[in-house]
């Protein structure tokens, strides 16, 4: 069964549809007044992933997600711009669909825009204050009580004077307490306003999701998610409207996506480095940011750069060649019983499945889904390779005239796949393709100049011996290349490994067959040419114990001291308790304290050495770590930030 991160309960739950076989979903989507930046297309390529398995599973899912098409960034802009507030929501409701539709995101069951359904959001405040949960002022605008709502602040897990004396509220004289928010704003100069029962206005952004959610979903929905910054205040004044309304419970599963950080720092413009979707599509294809946003599990923060996009690119590359190379097999399969290499990749299908299945009902865990998925693609691409490398020697051998020696040569390298270690072989995979595309020009060229009447093609063996004897001139250069193939298929080290060679030190950053580029410690690339990597070199590799994982924790300037050190007590003995953190390798230390933010400097060592052990351990610590913090009430001035830095202990 599937398990859901409820952010309301702070736990994982078993997901239990209110019907059984549909799925009722409501996911915050854009105010269109620009086009949707990275930091939206999070939660739109997540929970569309979401609606999407949970489909592959059998269910019928109804997912609406709104366009807010009317609020202060829309009437400013279209002001600036001489066109109507409709305008312009019309034409970024289609630059949003453009967008969302090369990211792979399915069209919503129903897009509702806040501007068709006034007289729903009428009705629904209407019945709020008959309940005595609203209240209309003399000048038109219309607040929710909040103090009429015993269970406001239940989602963000705190009480009405918390939220009071942490908040930063503008003062008005027309609310009653200071938490109350407007549903209803009386119109100003140069505003579009609607006929209401308290004059003319417009919508307040939050009464909006209320009333279309229950419109589509009815009074009680499954699941309701958006990003963690809409848990306060705008998820939980929809839950005080709508409860307040229904009496019934509105959200079964609330699910929120972490943060994205530009380069390791908050995405804002005025660090310059804040994104549309339609900037980062002139660079790259959008397939591949759909692919880097499920590289880590939804809910913990995840670092947007351009070269985790090229990391991506290249996954989903290797995805696409693996899918056409399994394809190939089965289209042409021959009819028979299955023999003993077929019944063993089924059985290797079988577990993916398995494994995949597992891994997304794991509240959706999309980065360890895809680890299944790849353990089926490192199969195929290393077949793949295998069989061009004998291709390729069989013509290395025509053209030096030895063509006895073809068979055997193809022979010895099909039965070696049997016996290789799968993961060595996109180093190789690269080698070969090169000399294959290397070589296909070169015949091509030949053939030219046949056709031209240059006989070229009767000096083929003979261009091949010379071939041969440059490169056994450049005794550099093939020692090296010995030395890479040694490297790749004997593996002392991997790439992501933390290692020491010689003088220098650093993390194994790429290892091809003539080179090994590692990064030091303050950040500088070393190239070591493979040749001189000997088992000698490699010195303190196995003295290396663990990895330092540093984080700053930014806590808003109002927090407490006496909160601010019960959080490092209680978050140093919860990380000192994991069984991959070394006991005595936890520092918390308070970095800054003044009015603007309070941040704690943390170093934690990790005992996973090898780096995607070490990233795996450092997401889960991560999410415990965000849960505690909610649990002890501490709200963040901004997102965590990480550093990976490599140190040996």
């Amino acid at each position: 069964m599937m398990q859901i991160y409820n952010t309301q309960t702070r736990r994982k739950e078993e997901f239990k549809p209110i019907e059984p076989g549909k799925v009722r979903i409501y996911c915050c989507g854009p105010t269109v007044y620009n086009y949707f930046h990275i930091g939206n297309a999070r939660p739109f390529i997540v929970f569309d992933t979401l609606r999407r398995y949970l489909e592959h599973k059998g269910y019928e899912v109804k997912y609406v997600q709104n366009f807010t098409d009317i609020d202060d960034k829309m009437i400013r802009r279209a002001n600036e711009e001489g066109i109507t507030v409709k305008e312009l929501g019309d034409r970024f409701i289609k630059e949003y669909y453009t967008d969302a539709d090369a990211l792979g995101i399915e069209r919503a069951t129903v897009n509702p825009r806040a501007t068709e359904h006034i007289a729903d959001i009428i009705a629904l405040i209407e019945k709020l204050i008959d309940k005595g949960l609203a209240y209309a002022c003399d000048n038109g605008d219309v607040y929710y009580n909040t103090q009429a709502f015993p269970g406001y602040g239940k989602l963000c897990g705190q009480n009405l004077e918390d939220l009071e004396s942490g908040a930063r509220i503008d003062v008005d004289p027309n609310k009653r307490h200071p938490m109350d928010f407007a549903v209803w704003k009386a119109q100003k100069p140069g505003e579009p306003a609607w006929e209401s029962p308290w004059g003319m206005g417009r919508p307040g952004w939050h009464i909006e999701c209320s009333a279309m959610s229950m419109k589509y979903l009815g009074e009680t929905l499954d699941i309701h998610c958006g990003g963690k910054d809409l848990v306060f205040p705008h998820h939980e004044n929809e839950i005080a409207q709508s409860e307040g309304a229904t009496g019934k419970p509105f959200v079964h599963y609330w699910m929120h996506n972490g943060f994205i950080n530009v380069d390791n720092q908050k995405m804002s413009k005025s660090l310059g480095n804040f994104f549309t979707v339609r900037d980062i599509a002139k660079e790259f294809d959008l397939e591949a940011v759909r692919m880097f946003m499920l590289s880590a599990q939804y809910r913990s923060p995840i670092n947007f750069s351009r070269e985790m996009i090229e990391q991506a690119k290249a996954s989903l590359d290797r995805l696409y060649t693996a899918r056409d190379h399994y394809l190939f097999l089965l289209q042409n399969a021959k009819d028979g019983e299955p023999g003993e290499k077929e019944l063993a990749l089924l059985e290797k299908v079988k577990a993916a499945r398995e494994g995949f299945d597992e891994a997304m009902d794991d509240d959706l865990n999309t980065a360890d889904a895809m680890g299944k998925m790849f353990e089926l693609v490192r199969d195929a691409v290393f077949l793949q390779y295998l069989n061009l490398a004998a291709d390729l020697l069989v013509i290395f051998y025509i053209a030096l005239g030895c063509w006895r020696a073809a068979p055997v040569t193809r022979l010895l390298l099909r039965s070696a796949q049997n016996h290789l270690d799968l993961e060595t072989n996109q180093t190789m995979g690269h080698f070969f393709e090169n000399i294959f595309h290397a070589l296909v020009g070169l015949f091509a060229g030949i053939a030219m100049l046949d056709r031209l009447g240059v006989p070229v093609s009767g000096l083929l063996t003979g261009a091949g011996v010379a071939g041969l004897a440059v490169s056994l001139a450049a005794q550099s250069t093939l020692n090296s290349l010995i030395a890479g193939i040694t490297l790749v298929l004997e593996r002392p080290f991997g790439i992501g490994d933390y290692i020491v060679l010689g003088d220098c030190e650093g993390t194994v950053e790429d290892i091809s067959f003539r080179s090994t580029r590692i990064r030091s410690p303050d950040n500088v690339a070393i190239t070591i040419e493979n040749s001189k990597i000997t088992a000698e070199y490699i010195q303190n590799y196995d003295r290396r114990q663990s990895r330092l994982w540093k984080f700053t924790i930014g806590l808003t300037y109002d927090t407490p001291r006496e909160k601010i050190e019960q959080l490092t007590a209680d978050l140093t003995a919860m990380l000192q308790a994991q069984p991959d953190v070394q006991p005595d390798g936890v520092t918390i230390a308070l970095d800054k304290f003044n009015d603007y933010s309070i941040d704690l400097a943390c170093r934690v060592y990790i005992t996973k050495v090898n780096l995607r052990e070490f990233m795996q351990v450092k997401n889960t610590l991560n999410l415990q770590i965000l849960d505690l913090m909610k649990e002890e009430g501490c709200e963040f001035a901004f997102p965590t930030t990480t550093v990976d830095l490599s140190e040996r202990k």
